[in-house]
């Protein structure tokens, strides 16, 4: 945070840096001319001054210049950071043409929501996401610093296929009694979702974000809107699939499931975020619930 703020003032640091040692540089040319017979310096000492005042003036302009430069460029790095959030308020769907855009808006949007409903599926995939995924890990980071700072709710829908290590499920088992963090899981090969987060606020619009990756496309763009009928869509659909498929808690599959006299098929791989009790809680939710019973307190 330090070096960014001093790299977003470099120019008008660099300019009190010159003034100061052009200032310095002057006094010590200064205190030699007061050296010289008084007759001398009658002559030399306006000199001076006339030049050192021209010469201080042109660098106080050029620390008002680098601090104009620097402000500009402030503004076009915030308008940057906003502009997924400006489009999305005046157009009915924005798309974001990569895995890494649709990350990041998610993470913007975690900092100011009140209650999250969000899919982590795998689609019948065990394979786990790594420390190495950078923008994923932030949206973790940012996702518990929104449940244990802001006192967000979070509603999520995760995959049976989901690894102990993967770190969807990590995040899980140091969250899920300790905040409002409600979770339920699905098999995500019987019963495929959209991935989606539905984002709410309380001071503006309800906000959907969908789609990413599926099996047979590995890079899929994610869309956003605040449309009312499209988020009304999503949050009836997520709300069915918890309802209707979801299970207190995680059922080994894959791999680990197969070993064990489960047979399973595995086919792509996805990310699954959603809702319900936490697993610890495995008698107080089960698909035979009524939908009242899945649903967590109101934010």
């Amino acid at each position: 945070m330090v070096y960014r703020s001093i790299a977003s003032h470099r120019n008008t640091i660099s300019a009190l840096g010159q003034l100061a040692f052009n200032v310095a540089a002057l006094a010590i040319v200064y205190f030699s001319y007061s050296q010289n017979e008084p007759s001398v310096n009658k002559i030399l000492i306006p000199i001076f001054i006339l030049f050192a005042s021209t010469f201080i003036v042109d660098k106080v302009g050029g620390v008002f210049s680098g601090y104009s430069f620097d402000r500009d460029h402030l503004n076009m790095e915030r308008l940057y950071e906003e502009l997924p959030n400006i489009l999305v308020g005046n157009h009915d769907i924005v798309t974001f043409p990569s895995r890494i855009e649709g990350l990041k808006y998610a993470t913007y949007l975690c900092e100011f929501s009140s209650h999250v409903r969000n899919t982590v599926i795998r689609y019948g995939s065990n394979r786990t996401s790594t420390a190495q995924d950078e923008e994923y890990m932030n949206l973790l980071k940012a996702k518990k610093k929104s449940l244990k700072d802001n006192d967000c709710v979070w509603t999520e829908i995760l995959s049976d296929y989901l690894g102990d290590d993967d770190p969807a499920i990590k995040l899980v088992n140091e969250i899920q009694n300790t905040t409002r963090y409600y979770v339920c899981y699905v098999d995500d090969v019987h019963m495929p979702m959209v991935q989606m987060f539905i984002f709410e606020f309380t001071d503006r619009d309800k906000e959907v974000i969908f789609g990413w990756e599926f099996p047979g496309m590995e890079q899929g763009a994610s869309f956003a809107t605040r449309n009312r009928k499209i988020v009304d869509y999503f949050e009836t659909y997520f709300e069915y699939c918890r309802r209707e498929f979801g299970h207190a808690n995680r059922v080994p599959r894959g791999p680990l499931a197969q070993s064990q006299g489960t047979n399973r098929p595995l086919v792509g791989g996805g990310l699954v975020v959603g809702g319900g009790l936490p697993p610890s809680r495995e008698n107080t939710m089960s698909p035979d619930l009524p939908s009242s019973q899945f649903r967590p307190p109101s934010s």
